[in-house]
């Protein structure tokens, strides 16, 4: 009886523990819950990996039936973000999800955001969804604060049109070669931004405290979307400064630059 008892607690000891292992192995567990809401029955969340900043921010959907809470793993996601100022309103530039399959019930997409909110203008994040399991469609509105960084630029250039410049990788710099990731889109309305694909970029980082520079950096080339990639070599701690310079029809219309730190 004492062994069929051991067995017994030995067995609910198990399964407790997988479901535990289940649940902590949730991606959503180590991100940012920015904002929720309901419609035709299904509950949509959308996260990000870390608080929302200028420049550009991975945003991630999942789609969860209401009353079951069954995750909707099949559909697609269509995000529109929009600025409410005091004055007037524009959009951003954003990517949509490119899979119509949900990666452990998520699907990711990004949003460029230009600027930061405040008490008197905000952003808001309509969420449009389409179930392909069940047919239904629907969408949501969240507010997403936004905090300013030094992630993005908004510069004009020297053919007078706007360009966005944002920092997409390394999230967290390091002493060392890092893959950079830089992204460029065009403002041609208020509501329009779309990738820059023919653009030749070039960057120098230097260390000005210090008066040095570094070695080995490649310059970021065209990968797709608005996405240039390349690498960047910080080659100690402390306060960087990445120059990067843009040209397009054979002349050089941005010049401009990040601060990093590298911890």
């Amino acid at each position: 009886m004492l062994r069929w008892l051991a067995i017994i607690i030995m067995t609910v000891v198990f399964i407790s523990s997988c479901e535990k292992d289940k649940n902590s192995s949730d991606p959503v567990n180590d991100m940012v819950l920015i904002g929720q809401g309901y419609d035709q029955g299904v509950l949509v969340s959308v996260y990000s990996e870390d608080t929302l900043t200028t420049g550009y921010n991975a945003i991630y959907t999942r789609l969860q039936d209401s009353a079951s809470g069954e995750i909707l793993d099949e559909g697609h996601i269509h995000l529109s973000p929009v600025m409410h100022m005091t004055e007037m309103t524009h959009a951003a530039p954003y990517g949509n999800p490119e899979s119509e399959e949900a990666e452990e019930g998520l699907f990711e997409g990004y949003v460029v955001f230009q600027m930061p909110g405040n008490d008197m203008e905000y952003w808001e994040l309509e969420v449009e969804f389409h179930d392909h399991h069940s047919g239904k469609e629907g969408s949501v509105m969240i507010e997403p604060k936004v905090k300013s960084s030094n992630r993005c630029k908004v510069v004009t250039g020297t053919d007078a049109k706007s360009y966005i410049l944002s920092w997409k990788k390394p999230r967290v710099p390091e002493v060392g070669l890092n893959t950079l990731e830089l992204m460029v889109h065009e403002r041609v309305s208020m509501m329009s931004f779309p990738d820059v694909t023919d653009a030749t970029l070039a960057i120098e980082p230097t260390m000005p405290s210090m008066g040095h520079g570094s070695p080995n950096n490649v310059d970021p080339v065209y990968v797709s979307g608005a996405v240039y990639r390349g690498k960047v070599n910080f080659t100690m701690t402390g306060d960087w400064q990445v120059d990067v310079s843009i040209t397009r029809n054979a002349a050089t219309v941005v010049e401009t630059h990040f601060d990093v730190t590298v911890d």
